[in-house]
């Protein structure tokens, strides 16, 4: 046996010499290299296709267990314990990619995430639809598509604590909407350097809180620091167009678009009162406006119908157009990140007003919503929400 497997690999040596006869050392060197470069690249290539085939396979699967909830959800009247049958019926694609699955504690509304297998993001679904990737995942507490990563450059920021904005450490409260599965600020931005109302229009330059331009309602600095800073859109946008830009806001929120609008005063329409459409012109979802502003008559006419039930605390701030400031107490009126028509205007040419945006505002005598068009040389508050 032994002479035989010796006899064998002799026969195995004189084939190879056979082969390489003619090559040179430093020939043979250089074909074992290219031969390790062509077998790492399609290593690496192989690699990432599978590392996307299991990224693929867990949102298809995430898009499954979020129609399962939905099924759950009629069957049951809560999401609470449908994390068992997840657990029962789907298994991680990749080693420390388990589906997370997390009800509020009323199980009206969830959050299911799970790790990506080709880099250190999560893809997340939650119970208002919205399908996105975060750096983070969601903190304990928070049941939506909100990254745990901080707000405004804070690390372990989560919705409800007090948001210090980086560039001039100012502090605004925050809002969760549960029923909107959002992040809001809970008062106006008042970021800027003040400028008179007389001088028109603002600027669009974002570079520093300094460069930033505000009116303060009748020039007075004391009102910025009650009612925060009146914006015209393109200053509020910092010269972008694209809806849910970052515009003014600190780092890690946005202008709101239209659709999160219109989510957050879906969220405390009482389903009686009226109609609440999405692409209304007008008043609608009410008693969502009570529910939005604050309380009382420290920033409202006499009259007021806010509850605050949200913790919203929508501020009578008023407006300015063109020097002129007015409605203070009276109305709140707050920017969309969506242009109307750009091509559209209610005003003729040759005044050279700029396009209509989509707004909401609120009455200090009304429970509705008003979701209108304001042009963008109008100066109105501004109220973020969190990426």
């Amino acid at each position: 046996m032994k002479k035989r497997i010796i006899s064998g690999a002799r026969k195995a040596l004189r084939k190879i010499r056979r082969v390489f006869r003619g090559f040179t050392i430093i020939e043979l060197i250089v074909v074992i290299a290219i031969v390790g470069v062509l077998v790492s690249t399609i290593l690496a290539s192989v690699t990432s296709y599978i590392g996307k085939s299991k990224d693929s396979r867990m949102k298809a699967e995430l898009s499954e267990i979020a129609k399962g909830a939905a099924i759950y959800y009629a069957d049951n009247g809560m999401y609470s314990g449908y994390e068992d049958v997840i657990a029962d019926l789907f298994k991680p694609v990749a080693e420390g990619s388990d589906y997370h699955f997390s009800p509020d504690e009323n199980g009206d509304i969830y959050v299911v995430y799970a790790k990506l297998a080709t880099s250190s993001n999560y893809w997340c679904i939650d119970s208002t639809g919205a399908k996105i990737q975060l750096e983070n995942p969601p903190d304990s507490g928070i049941y939506a598509c909100v990254s745990g990563s901080g707000g405004g450059g804070e690390e372990g920021f989560v919705c409800g604590d007090t948001l210090v904005d980086a560039r001039d450490g100012k502090e605004y409260p925050t809002v969760y909407i549960a029923a909107a599965g959002q992040c809001w600020m809970a008062g106006n931005l008042n970021v800027g350097t003040r400028v008179d109302a007389s001088t028109y229009p603002q600027g669009a330059n974002c570079a520093s809180a300094a460069n930033i331009e505000k009116y303060c309602y009748n020039d007075s600095d004391a009102k910025c620091t009650a009612y925060g800073g009146l914006y015209e859109w393109d200053q509020a946008m910092c010269g972008s167009t694209t809806e849910g830009a970052q515009g003014i806001c600190p780092t890690g929120w946005h202008l709101p678009t239209d659709a999160e609008w219109y989510a957050l005063e879906y969220a405390y329409w009482d389903g009686v009162m009226g109609a609440c459409g999405a692409d209304r012109t007008g008043e609608g979802c009410s008693p969502a406006g009570s529910a939005l502003k604050e309380a009382g008559t420290t920033h409202w006419n006499s009259g007021n119908t806010g509850t605050n039930t949200s913790g919203f605390t929508a501020l009578g701030a008023g407006t300015c157009m063109f020097g002129m400031c007015d409605y203070m107490g009276y109305s709140g009126a707050f920017w969309s990140s969506l242009q109307y028509d750009s091509s559209a205007s209610l005003w003729p040419a040759s005044l050279a007003i700029g396009p209509e945006i989509w707004t909401r505002a609120l009455h200090y005598d009304s429970g509705a919503v008003v979701r209108g068009r304001e042009t963008s040389d109008s100066s109105v508050s501004v109220r973020c929400i969190k990426n």
